[in-house]
């Protein structure tokens, strides 16, 4: 079992690189990572084909819950949805039928680690090893093996959460406020990707300079592009699902405009640091003062090398 995750590891998000020699294309180099891996561990052919089609599928409950591929444009449920706690549960229960064990034990430790992503942040290796332990002890609670669990769990984290990026930490996410706590005062002049810290800027190009300056850095967009760019494959926002909780950092997209969200002030009301032609200025605002609803919050996602 081990060996086998250890593969997924190399292979899976840690490793894709590897695996760009033969395909190009994620879903593929999904199945090619969980196919060696199945492999590996059954010692055949058939757990091969089993280990590729259950990578295959967390990788396409992945697109769904973040509105990628085949998904995108669609609402976004979110990784923390309960959309996504039981489509993991359906994938383990699948995956574990294949392997000729009980859907139950499959379904529940799918479930169980995908309930708990949330408390796993974002180390990798912390990250599949809390999905090993949570997903073979739920197997076990479910009558199977803790062996099987463990790396149904480990598929999930690997292959869904994983391949479809890191997101940045809360104390990065901090990092980010503090930085656009630097631009307080900055008169307001639309100027886009040419905003200057304590000269002039407007929503987008603020914004933009100040994920730069953290060392996150993206291709400019506009504040009505940015929901649409955040939706396709390469931009390295995600947009969050309805329930998923804020962070520090985040990116609030309004209609035409968008913010950094700064977390509440004492009485509980959610602030945000942003440029707007009402103000004139770089400030922190009340988002319920602005006028217009959120219709779209975005995390920032780690990249390579990051």
């Amino acid at each position: 079992m081990i060996v086998s995750i250890a593969i997924n590891f190399a292979l899976g998000p840690e490793g894709s690189g590897l695996l760009s020699a033969l395909t190009e294309n994620p879903i593929a180099q999904t199945a090619i990572a969980g196919f060696v891996s199945g492999t590996v561990a059954t010692g055949n052919i058939k757990g091969g084909l089993q280990g590729a089609a259950t990578a295959a599928a967390f990788f396409e409950v992945g697109d769904y819950l973040n509105g990628k591929g085949a998904f995108s444009g669609n609402a976004a449920p979110g990784e923390w949805s309960v959309q996504g706690v039981a489509l993991h549960g359906v994938v383990g229960c699948a995956s574990s039928v294949m392997a000729g064990s009980k859907c139950g034990s499959g379904f529940l430790s799918a479930a169980f680690s995908q309930a708990a992503l949330p408390i796993k942040g974002n180390d990798v290796v912390s990250g599949t090893i809390s999905s090993m332990v949570i997903g073979g002890t739920a197997s076990v609670l479910g009558g199977g093996k803790f062996a099987n669990g463990a790396e149904t769990a480990a598929f999930g984290y690997l292959f869904n959460f994983l391949r479809h990026g890191q997101y940045i930490s809360k104390e990065e996410g901090q990092l980010v406020v503090e930085e656009a706590a630097k631009w307080k005062g900055t008169a307001y002049k639309l100027v886009g990707p040419n905003s200057e810290i304590k000269e002039f800027g407007d929503c987008s190009g603020t914004t933009y300079k100040i994920y730069d300056a953290v060392g996150d850095p993206f291709e400019y967009k506009m504040a009505r592009q940015f929901g649409a760019a955040a939706d396709q494959e390469g931009f390295p926002f995600q947009r969050l699902g309805t329930n998923d909780a804020r962070q520090l950092g985040d990116v609030l997209q309004f209609d035409g405009h968008v913010a950094i969200y700064a977390g509440q002030d004492s009485n509980g009301n959610d602030l945000m640091w942003t440029a707007s032609t009402g103000h004139k200025q770089y400030e922190l605002q009340q988002i319920k003062f602005f006028g217009k609803p959120v219709i779209g919050t975005f995390r920032y996602q780690v990249q390579d090398g990051h």
